[in-house]
């Protein structure tokens, strides 16, 4: 089996834009997010990037395009202002919860030392993309070395029952100053946020923690959290994937590391059911013949109980690099995940989907691209089969956000990697 391009999209203008996440509505449509940066008109002319939200048909035809930004009644945005989405989810009353980071200059006189503030954003929107709500979560009037100075979203999952939980990045001081070059101390942070919106909980995972990054969260049915994380590597050694889980009140419960011979690293990770998760990323893979001590990179799927247990995997290989960033379950059964694949011999980059039984078996590996470079970042799936990945596409030098619309062909072929040219349909 193989998917073919049924439509695409290539979206955004001369500066550069990126889609970072998609989801499916309830409707059979699909919500992207991303950002987009934009030019002010004459003679100003403010450069400012915003979150960029896109509503599109199953075919294609846009619903809505809008650009969202944490503007409150009166309220100037600075000329290098920033504002990101990162990944959305659906959340209550066929609503949606996007995060991301907010970036604002709070001083520019030559006599001051640059002052940014980067705040954790969450932006709520509905089905009509009206009704907007956000929250910045930011940092203290009086930045110290003790204290955080920047905060960042970049992963979130939430029921509508529950709330929500997110896991981001928190930046400390190397002094008082409050410059943004004197932010050096970088830390993973998770929020916890009940289905009233009001904060239940908030943890950091300093140096001592030995938690690099936070990958992905999960939202369980009981309201506890499960964590997707990278821990510190050993010198020399290899990278693990590593499980966390968290009860009601944000106290670790147990750690669950999960060992590749070459490495491992976690990308994202899905509830599928009541008592098991798929995770998805990326692992090292020994060269094959020869002496060399390189290592290439692989994709990496698994299924996972809540105890931390890995019960099947797979991993995706070939004469390639390849990174998996997202996966979403079949309406039939078995899983699609999306990342972004490049020759061993080229700097090009193309979008990459590979899809799966429900066992973990593979059913189909496609490649999708052109002369430029592209990445698959989200994938959605809708009820009539057809898989819906957003990315970036590389366009005269700049990026912008790109949309594919893949279908299923039964070609008689198991497991073949098929490249499908962007303008039509590749054809047998």
């Amino acid at each position: 089996m193989r998917y073919e391009i049924a439509w695409e999209r290539t979206l955004g203008g001369p500066k550069s834009d990126s889609f970072n996440s998609i989801t499916a509505t309830s409707s059979g449509d699909v919500v992207v997010i991303g950002v987009r940066h934009t030019v002010g008109a004459p003679p100003s002319q403010h450069e400012q990037r915003s979150g960029w939200l896109l509503r599109l048909q199953a075919n294609g035809e846009e619903v809505w395009n809008r650009l969202a930004e944490p503007r409150g009644p009166g309220q100037m945005l600075g000329s290098a202002s920033t504002y990101s989405l990162e990944h959305v989810v659906p959340w209550k009353d066929d609503g949606y919860l996007a995060v991301g980071r907010a970036e604002t200059i709070r001083s520019t006189s030559v006599n001051s030392p640059l002052l940014i503030d980067y705040d954790g954003w969450i932006y709520a929107f509905d089905d009509t993309a009206s009704g907007f709500s956000h929250a910045l979560v930011s940092g203290p009037a009086e930045h110290t070395e003790s204290k955080p100075m920047t905060y960042t979203l970049h992963r979130a999952s939430a029921s509508a029952s529950h709330g929500f939980v997110a896991v981001g990045i928190e930046g400390f001081l190397k002094s008082g100053t409050g410059s943004f070059m004197d932010v050096v101390a970088r830390v993973p942070w998770v929020l916890r946020v009940g289905s009233d919106s009001k904060e239940l909980w908030r943890k950091e995972y300093n140096r001592a923690s030995g938690v690099t990054w936070l990958t992905d969260a999960a939202l369980l049915p009981d309201s506890s959290v499960l964590l997707g994380a990278r821990p510190e590597r050993e010198t020399g050694g290899p990278s693990t994937g590593l499980l966390i889980r968290l009860g009601l009140d944000g106290n670790e419960v147990w750690r669950r590391t999960m060992d590749n011979p070459a490495g491992l690293s976690l990308s994202a990770m899905k509830l599928i059911d009541d008592e098991h998760i798929v995770l998805v990323g990326t692992a090292e893979l020994p060269e094959i013949g020869g002496e060399s001590i390189n290592h290439k990179r692989g994709g990496w799927i698994g299924i996972a109980d809540l105890s931390g247990n890995v019960l099947t995997s797979l991993s995706v290989a070939g004469d390639f690099y390849l990174g998996l960033r997202d996966i979403v379950e079949l309406r039939g059964g078995g899983f699609a995940a999306v990342g972004t694949v490049r020759d061993t011999d080229s700097d090009d980059s193309d979008g990459f989907v590979v899809t799966t039984d429900e066992r973990l078996r593979e059913t189909s590996r496609n490649r999708f691209g052109g002369e430029t470079k592209e990445e698959l970042k989200g994938i959605a799936a809708l009820p009539d089969g057809k898989l819906i990945a957003a990315g970036v596409r590389t366009v005269d030098g700049s990026t912008d956000g790109w949309v594919v619309a893949l279908t299923p062909h039964d070609n008689g072929v198991d497991d073949a990697f098929d490249t499908a040219e962007p303008a039509a349909p590749q054809t047998e």
